[in-house]
């Protein structure tokens, strides 16, 4: 018996130093549990506004921003497996060089006048809610053009694409990490409206075949008026047991998610509202736009207000609540279009339709 167990320990060795597995050794299950790593977590919007404030002092040029990094994986440095969320700022006068990435990207506006940006010279200029698309491989820049900064929430699906190896077709020292700065100082905008004023019309596109002012066909800029008045009009008529009134953000040319990575929703919990809890095999990042309010996710509970950001890992049970007498509305970027091609994407109410209050 000890030749043999000898045998055995000699026999792993080996797999094992040579960057091999041998499912089942030692009692092990073939297939091994994985153990949480992304973590629930809550970033408090005093703490961010002060690291930004902070920051606006220093000569950072082109990416004066905070990235949320999720405690659960802090090698890692991203919010999410998935998804890579930050906090940017431009000052005003500020031009960042025109460049493009691997990686699709969006982002929401949150304060502030006069900052733009620019996809494939379609000028966008941005306002409070307002969402920009700016697709991978697509040149792109900002700027500030008015008396205040401007601060906006980035989100791209940089970890999926660096997990997937995917990064380094630039041409550049950037082929590292998918990414290359332009020539030219600043992209001209010539085509500035120019996507808005083809597929804006709810229902509607160009007959013809066209890339607009993107190759990306369809929409890059969706402004706050239009989403809002959408927000109140569905708000009226039917809402969901788990997020009570929500809409996902599409492609108006096609009908799909912004991205076949990643999708961004807006969604207005009402006053006195509970919603019941669930979970679902993607997560997500959220932004309190406007109102407070609070989410238990798994074990925990996240009082929130304007301006936090909080996660949503993969599977976790979470429920959202307004005992509040206004609206609160919640920006949140998923990755369950990913998980959804995957064929892999499912979703399960909670058996007590509520989770204990923490």
């Amino acid at each position: 018996m000890a030749r043999r167990q000898a045998t055995e320990d000699d026999f792993l060795a080996e797999v094992y130093g040579a960057a091999l597995d041998f499912p089942g050794s030692a009692g092990l299950p073939v297939v091994r549990p994985k153990k949480h790593l992304i973590q629930a977590h809550h970033w408090k919007a005093a703490e961010i506004e002060r690291l930004t404030e902070k920051a606006s002092g220093m000569a950072l040029g082109e990416r004066r921003m905070l990235r949320l990094a999720n405690p659960g994986t802090p090698g890692w440095k991203y919010a999410t497996q998935s998804l890579s969320v930050s906090v940017q700022q431009i000052l005003p006068n500020e031009i960042a060089v025109p460049h493009r990435h691997t990686a699709n990207a969006i982002r929401f506006f949150l304060k502030g006048s006069g900052a733009y940006t620019t996809v494939e010279n379609d000028k966008c200029i941005m306002e409070p809610g307002d969402l920009i698309v700016t697709p991978g491989g697509e040149w792109h820049d900002y700027g500030g053009e008015g008396n205040e900064a401007g601060v906006w929430l980035d989100a791209l699906d940089l970890p999926l694409v660096q997990y997937l190896d995917a990064m380094g077709w630039l041409d550049t020292v950037g082929e590292y990490v998918g990414y290359q700065v332009s020539d030219e100082t600043q992209l001209s905008g010539s085509a500035a409206g120019l996507s808005e004023k083809r597929y804006s019309a709810a229902g509607l596109k160009p007959m013809w075949d066209s890339d607009g002012s993107s190759h990306r066909v369809g929409l890059i800029h969706y402004r706050w008026a239009q989403t809002h008045e959408a927000l109140c009009r569905l708000a009226e008529t039917e809402v969901s047991p788990f997020d009570d009134v929500i809409l996902e953000y599409v492609n108006p040319a096609t009908g799909k998610s912004l991205y076949p990575t990643f999708t961004c929703c807006v969604q207005m919990i009402r006053p006195g509202v509970r919603t019941r809890a669930h979970r679902h095999a993607s997560c997500a990042v959220y932004y309190v736009f406007r109102g407070k309010g609070h989410s238990l996710v798994g074990d925990r509970r996240f009082d929130w207000s304007e301006g936090d950001l909080f996660v949503v890992p993969t599977w976790f049970w979470h429920e959202h609540g307004n005992a509040t007498g206004e609206p609160a509305i919640l920006f949140s970027i998923h990755d369950f279009p990913a998980m959804k091609s995957l064929g892999i994407y499912h979703e399960m109410p909670h058996p007590d339709g509520h989770l204990p209050q923490a």
